[in-house]
């Protein structure tokens, strides 16, 4: 195999002359165009790598650093070194795109069903506008997964997007490439936070552990800004210490057994004298689509009889949309006069105590009371509303650089409408009324017409039509 020699310093780096060659030929191709780059910096080894390769290209290079927590020291320090070892580059740090997704689901923090949904695309946008520059690149490698090969296979030889403005020079690098020319070069070897080697932060385990050991100043701001997060530092630790502690001989108290049964052999107690009403009843039906059965339904084997779970058992014949399926359930075994006594009393609230208020109230900050099960009429009783209820799902600057790019990503496609508009103006007497789509076969078509809610049979749309979902395919 042909290989191809980077002298640096006294240092010798021999490279599969392809990846190399080519990684060169694109940044050239794309300096010979602009003297001004985008790079997407993440601080991992990729961006490291690619930027060492761009700097003697470009007059000035502008790098873009998402966010999901700013100001962690760790990837502060990465983006300081490199403004001080490269003159020409300059940063700006802006909310990754996934952190609309957080947001919007609830993830470590209240949800926000309004926010709307981001793309890299409308970062790679945004992030143009802010700079400047109109080349994007991206430290993106085939060897990286299927779908990033498919993707960088699409350009050819030369990794490079001209009508996006978007070039890939990494894409024939393999990791072990990447990471020998950084060691080679003496370039900050990157953060490795689990063993899968992902080099930016995000909402895993390894990354929380890791700045645990080795950042806890980083990890209080971390949880300062997602508080819900330490949970899942919580329950790993607790996972740790069962597994290294002796397991403890069960309780004599426990008078049942875990057991799968057909929900056919369930019945529900004739004298269940618990109702429920249809807000209630749909209030407990959100609770279990959203976080699942917690524990499982009490069942008699001697009478057949379900004991505890009437209401739940209900909603979930509903979600499967009949009563052929497994259940696990709690297994119990007792005469039906026991059975009944036991049957008002796990309902009752004579002997399972009741709430203290002045607790609930300094529990209220850390959750989100609706999914708690308490509305407002019980947050009135506390003493509480709802709108003083709850931890922000974001931050002030968060809010204003999402609307920013709102706002950019609309505008984009009011130029792109308008200039659309003028071309067709210009041939408006005698230009063509149509244009014909073709796909490899039926299964192509039928995906693409059901992905925009269309018949997958028909053979002609309005123009005006398709045009409508597209705009509003936009507008999320």
């Amino acid at each position: 195999m042909a290989h191809e020699t980077a002298h640096v310093g006294e240092a010798v780096v021999v490279m599969a002359a392809n990846p190399l060659q080519t990684a060169t030929k694109t940044i050239s191709m794309v300096a010979s165009q602009t003297d001004h780059a985008l790079l997407f910096y993440s601080c991992g080894k990729d961006s490291i790598m690619l930027l060492d390769l761009m700097a003697p290209h470009f007059k000035k290079i502008s790098l873009c650093f998402m966010y999901f927590v700013k100001g962690l020291n760790h990837c502060d320090r990465y983006l300081e070194f490199s403004k001080s070892k490269y003159e020409n580059v300059d940063v700006i740090q802006v909310p990754h795109f996934s952190l609309t997704n957080v947001r919007k689901e609830g993830v470590f923090c209240n949800p926000e069903p309004k926010t709307k949904i981001l793309k890299l695309s409308d970062i790679d946008q945004y992030a143009r506008q802010k700079t400047g520059a109109y080349w994007s690149f991206y430290g993106m490698k085939k060897s990286d997964g299927l779908n990033r090969r498919l993707m960088l296979n699409g350009y050819g030889e030369m990794p490079i997007n001209q009508s996006t403005k978007k070039a890939y020079p990494l894409a024939d690098f393999k990791n072990s490439d990447v990471l020998r020319y950084i060691k080679v070069n003496r370039l900050p070897m990157p953060v490795v936070y689990g063993k899968k080697q992902s080099n930016s932060v995000g909402f895993n385990i390894e990354c929380l552990l890791w700045m645990q050991r080795n950042e806890p100043k980083d990890l209080e701001i971390f949880l300062q800004r997602f508080p819900k997060a330490q949970q899942m530092i919580f329950e790993h630790e607790k996972k740790q210490s069962a597994n290294t502690e002796k397991v403890p001989v069960r309780t004599k108290t426990e008078s049942f057994e875990i057991r799968q049964v057909h929900r056919s052999e369930i019945k529900n107690a004739p004298y269940n004298p618990r109702k429920i009403n249809e807000y209630q009843l749909q209030g407990l039906k959100r609770n279990l689509k959203k976080v699942g059965l917690l524990h499982p339904l009490t069942w008699n084997e001697v009478t057949g009889n379900l004991l505890s779970g009437h209401q739940r058992l209900k909603i979930i014949d509903q979600i499967e949309k009949s009563e052929d399926y497994l259940l696990t359930v709690s297994v119990v075994r007792m005469d039906e006069k026991t059975e009944k006594e036991q049957n008002i009393f796990l309902n009752s609230t004579t002997f399972t105590g009741e709430f203290d208020f002045e607790a609930l109230t300094t529990m209220l900050p850390d959750i989100d009371a609706l999914s708690a099960g308490l509305d407002e009429y019980d947050l009135n009783i506390i003493g509480v509303t709802l709108e003083q209820q709850g931890i922000e799902g974001g931050t002030e600057e968060e809010d204003d650089a999402f609307a920013d790019m709102q706002e950019t990503k609309r505008q984009a496609v009011k130029d792109a409408k308008k200039r659309a508009s003028e071309s067709i103006d210009s041939r408006f007497d005698d230009g063509e009324r149509y244009v014909t789509l073709s796909f490899s076969d039926y299964r192509a078509k039928s995906v693409f017409m059901m992905k925009f809610g269309l018949n997958p049979d028909d053979l002609y749309i309005k123009g005006e039509e398709f045009g409508k979902i597209i705009e509003n395919a936009y507008a999320e």
